[in-house]
């Protein structure tokens, strides 16, 4: 596979989603001439032809930006920065620290509301002081500089001022939780505090009227997630000088802006986060770059439209077929798991039986009534939009938790495990060839969708769900023997991680240790699954192989992918999934029947010895 300049990465998945995206692009041209939408129809029509008005988008310039910055410069001292911050979060734009309200990891029966850290513009907070970032970094300044003068600050001052607010990132940065931690702990969001608590942090951050201004009373408790950082913050917001977090508000609000802008701050944000973060020497068709808009702010209102189109009720029936034998399969593998005693296994057995396993579009659709949106005005219409989300998002917080929505639209090539609700979510882009078709030969529907079930289900038995129990509460269920038992286990996996390269680069082991376990866990529930589902049926030779050779073919196939050398880099520090090539081989290396069905000598490369293969679960 070669890459087009407009790419930074091409595999399997890369083209689904161009599928979905070519699905989607064909749906929003019917509903932007049907003549009586749905208030979700209107919206995503509005969008589209608003995004598409390029003429009109060029005409405007940065005007639809423009009361925001005038705002921003209004701010007369550092007291009201933290009210503009306020009026920003209700806008959703706020760009120093998030507020959602989620499930409760305590009591995942309720909502609570969560604070966390964000601020910053680089991927990872550890980029700002890594030596192997630092051209990154010199370029992040060059690019906070053009925002800058784009803004319209004047040229000769826009680099000495982007000088300070890199400066001010700088001390967010090293005040933040980095990476490799958010992404193997989300105990870190969790930090339940009442008004005086969060007071004793943040003194001069007043909750209760932010809490207000949403529409809401202060709650008891709610999560101050990362109270270093927001320590931090609180002294920033009184000892930086006002010029300079005028100066950070504004290229923050200018560079999330700029892709629904005319060209000259469209191609100077792409500068940046297209070409030197990822790679990507072309530009993207602009229908694909306003379809991606719209799917970032309202995405879901495209889902019902999209499953008439793509998921048919034979497909749905057959998926729920190959749905009962993976779940099977499962249970098999609990009962014979290797660092489990008899208590823990029982408690996994529950948890496997609770799991509920959803497919191609929610039970639930979101409303989208009373968002202000037009076809004059791309922007602002994305805007309120994002606004609209937050709002109904900040509405749960007196309300129990309902689990008939989703975290994704089904248009998403995506899947995902919601430990919080014991729940697996398989949308419907996803029910699609290669990974699985009713009418396909059984190996390559288990090795497509099978393994990416048995993926997530692996996920409730990992390091991180190994501590969330059968009701989504979070506590280790692991006996202290068993814990140790999985620990061991745990340390010989990311040993055998840490010893690939790729690209120049060494695997992070510890990063990507509970993606690893569910990759292997995936394919060996899989692969049983596939032998119980085939169990009476002959094994004909197609292709010159046999089924055995012909799943783990597939499961090489769908990792199959070429990616630019930034964007590798790029996913290296910030995923915690290996690039496909080192999923293609580091599962099937485990697993005895990858040796038998090729033929491998034991210690070669893709057979271990038995004494260093590990199980799953």
């Amino acid at each position: 596979m070669a890459l087009a300049p407009s790419r930074s990465r091409l595999g399997t998945f890369e083209h689904l989603r161009d599928r979905s995206l070519l699905v989607r692009l064909q749906l929003i041209e019917q509903i932007a001439a049907q003549p009586r939408p749905t208030a979700g129809e209107r919206l995503v029509a509005d969008l589209w032809v608003g995004g598409m008005d390029e003429a009109r988008i060029e005409a405007a310039g940065r005007s639809p930006l423009q009361p925001t910055l005038d705002a921003i410069n209004a701010l007369e001292d550092n007291a009201d920065l933290f009210g503009w911050l306020t009026d920003a979060t209700l806008r959703a734009r706020n760009p120093l620290f998030e507020f959602t309200v989620q499930p409760d990891q305590a009591d995942p029966s309720r909502h609570t509301a969560y604070l966390a850290q964000r601020g910053l513009g680089l991927p990872d907070s550890a980029w700002y002081t890594d030596p192997a970032h630092a051209q990154t970094v010199v370029a992040y300044h060059t690019h906070i500089g053009r925002m800058l003068a784009l803004s319209g600050v004047p040229h000769d001052q826009a680099d000495e001022r982007a000088a300070s607010v890199l400066a001010l990132e700088q001390e967010l940065a090293a005040a933040s939780v980095p990476f490799h931690e958010l992404a193997v702990d989300d105990s870190v969001f969790h930090n339940l505090v009442n008004a005086d608590q969060a007071a004793s942090v943040t003194p001069h951050m007043p909750w209760t009227a932010f809490f207000a201004a949403h529409g809401q009373p202060t709650p008891a408790r709610f999560s101050l997630g990362m109270p270093g950082f927001f320590r931090c913050v609180d002294g920033l917001l009184q000892t930086v000088p006002l010029q300079t977090w005028k100066d950070y508000l504004q290229f923050h609000a200018l560079d999330r802006a700029a892709p629904a802008l005319s060209n000259a701050y469209a191609d100077a944000h792409a500068a940046f986060h297209d070409r030197v973060l990822k790679g990507r020497t072309g530009e993207v068709p602009r229908w694909a770059r306003v379809l991606d808009l719209i799917e970032r702010s309202a995405g879901e209102a495209l889902g019902p439209g999209y499953v008439a189109l793509v998921h048919p009720p034979e497909t749905a029936a057959s998926a729920r077929a190959l749905i009962q034998t993976v779940r099977a399969a499962l249970d098999r593998r609990l009962a014979g798991s290797s660092f489990m005693g008899d208590e823990a296994r029982a408690h996994a057995h529950l948890k496997a039986s609770r799991m509920r396993i959803e497919i191609g579009q929610p039970s639930t659709w979101q409303s989208w009534e009373g968002v202000s949106s037009t076809r004059t005005d791309f922007a602002a219409s994305l805007a309120a939009a994002d606004a609209h989300v937050h709002r109904r998002n900040v509405q749960q917080l007196q309300t129990p938790v309902q689990s008939g929505t989703w975290r994704m639209p089904p248009q998403t090539v995506d899947a995902y495990h919601d430990m919080l609700q014991n729940r697996i979510v398989l949308p419907a882009a996803l029910l699609q060839p290669p990974l699985f078709d009713p009418e396909a030969d059984p190996a390559l529907n288990y090795a497509g969708l099978g393994v990416i079930l048995g993926h997530e289900m692996a996920h409730a038995f990992d390091a991180m769900g190994s501590r969330i129990d059968a009701d989504g509460v979070q506590r280790d269920w692991l006996p202290s023997e068993d814990r140790a038992r999985f620990d061991a286990l745990a340390a010989r996996l990311v040993e055998q991680f840490d010893a690939y390269t790729i690209g120049g680069h060494r695997i992070d082991g510890a990063l990507t240790l509970d993606e690893n376990l569910a990759d292997l866990g995936g394919l060996g529930i899989a692969l049983d699954a596939l032998r119980q589902a085939t169990a009476n049926m002959p094994d004909p030779e197609i292709d010159g192989m046999k089924r055995k050779e012909r799943f783990f073919a597939n499961f090489a196939f769908t990792w199959r992918s070429v990616t630019t050398a930034e964007r590798l880099a790029l996913e290296l520090a910030t995923n915690t999934h290996v690039p496909g090539r080192v999923r293609a081989d580091g599962a099937p290396s485990n697993l005895p029947a990858f040796a038998q069905a090729f033929n491998c000598t034991e210690g070669q490369p893709m057979a271990r010895r038995a004494a260093d293969r590990i199980a799953f679960p």
